[in-house]
């Protein structure tokens, strides 16, 4: 609308002026432009003041979303313990505490909060929830929620890098070898090597590497795991490098190369060695089952057998709590591979930081399942490894034969004994 000055001049032009129809529409035209102008320049100006004069502009995620978020943590410490974020009040902030100095060096850090990253990270690997479903409680777009996630699980392995430590020298091999011993009674173990596959949702063909034997796209998983549930090595790789002339057992032994394994002192003596499953090649140094017992050493073959299950559980079993404690592990991911396998590791430093820190980790449920003789295997699909069909050589048969015939003279020596 004209103001009333405006309107006050057009008064005074109709009557001293003899001005035509063309001549009125063109100033009144001109007038309204003037009148628009006027009017955004204002409202452009009103805006832009309101915008610095508001006191929380700019600082809404820093303060406001964290105090909701700080509600939200006590929440779940009291009634829930976490069944979103899958850990305990206290826990999260010591893991915060050690984050939030590399998250700091984050590009666009200061854009997202530290505590709503870890939030939304530990949501992703808990549960396995979308990141559409994690957008409605994080209010981050699901664009932005794959980078945070990627960037916080590198932070995650930078941060706990001293929760997976192999042992360097042979008297940290003998400590584990020792304690390994006394829970599974199997001599001379260095520790327990498994190897799982990680699903895929899809892959594109610049990740044909990642199709494992079956053609379905995947990242491999090998590990080895103490007497205490608690991974001492750990390496991911794409599942299409694992064949016959590439079994796990060389990709654990590249990684075992930067450190001293112990030596047997003598010839009588068993040398120290892993247990595996059939996934890997038997060696000197992994030791695998019998594929068929024969007549003539049934009876140690069978009790050997037996005992290298029961000392590999722990590597199952140690999958299993993995497994069940973080969700995303459980359902094909929906994620490019190389982030994957960097989720997949952060999943394992963090399985030892919660299994050393946290006292809720480990429930009720996973204590029934750590203390019963077989495991169940809680994964996602797709994740068996076929067995080698030639993983015999003519050495490794020896040292096999030599564990087999030990742990048969010595339950004949417990029996005569017990009489």
């Amino acid at each position: 609308m004209l103001t009333t000055n405006e309107l006050f001049l057009l008064a005074l032009l109709a009557k001293n002026s003899s001005l035509d129809r063309r001549q009125w529409a063109a100033i009144l035209l001109l007038l309204s432009q003037n009148h628009l102008q006027s009017e955004c320049s204002s409202s452009s100006s009103l805006s832009h003041q309101s915008m610095e004069q508001r006191p929380y502009f700019g600082q809404r995620d820093g303060h406001i979303r964290d105090a909701l978020l700080e509600k939200e943590l006590e929440w779940l410490a009291k009634e829930d313990r976490g069944k979103r974020l899958r850990v305990d009040r206290q826990t999260f902030h010591k893991l915060l505490a050690k984050l939030h100095p590399y998250m700091a060096k984050v590009k666009n850090g200061l854009k997202v909060s530290a505590a709503r990253r870890l939030t939304a990270t530990l949501r992703f690997l808990g549960t396995s929830s979308t990141l559409q479903e994690i957008k409605v409680d994080t209010h981050i777009s699901p664009q932005m929620l794959a980078k945070i996630i990627v960037e916080t699980c590198d932070c995650i392995i930078e941060a706990l890098k001293d929760y997976i430590k192999c042992p360097q020298t042979e008297e940290e091999w003998m400590r584990v070898s020792t304690t390994f011993e006394r829970t599974t009674r199997f001599p001379s173990c260095l520790g327990a090597a498994c190897a799982r596959h990680i699903e895929l949702r899809k892959a594109s063909k610049a990740d044909s590497d990642y199709l494992n034997e079956r053609r379905r796209p995947s990242v491999l998983l090998t590990a080895v795991v103490d007497s205490n549930y608690e991974f001492l090595l750990v390496d991911t790789c794409p599942s299409g490098h694992l064949s016959e002339d590439n079994p796990p057992n060389t990709i654990l032994e590249r990684k075992l190369r930067m450190t001293k394994l112990p030596c047997q002192l003598n010839s009588n003596q068993l040398p120290y060695v892993f247990v595996a499953d059939e996934s890997y090649k038997l060696q000197e140094n992994f030791m695998v089952p019998y594929r068929a017992v024969n007549d003539k050493g049934g009876e140690a073959n069978k009790l050997f057998n037996r005992q290298l299950v029961r000392a590999n559980q722990r590597a199952a079993k140690t999958l299993a709590i993995m497994a069940w404690r973080f969700g995303v592990l459980q359902t094909p991911v929906n994620l490019e591979a190389k982030k994957v396998q960097t989720i997949v590791k952060a999943c394992c430093y963090l399985h030892n930081f919660f299994k050393r820190e946290s006292a809720y980790y480990i429930d009720s449920n996973m204590e029934a399942v750590i203390k019963a003789d077989m495991a169940p295997i809680v994964w996602g699909p797709n994740t068996t490894v076929i067995p080698h069909i030639n993983n015999c050589d003519s050495d490794p048969q020896y040292v096999r034969d030599s564990f087999s015939k030990y742990l048969y003279t010595l339950s004949k020596h417990q029996t005569r004994v017990c009489k």
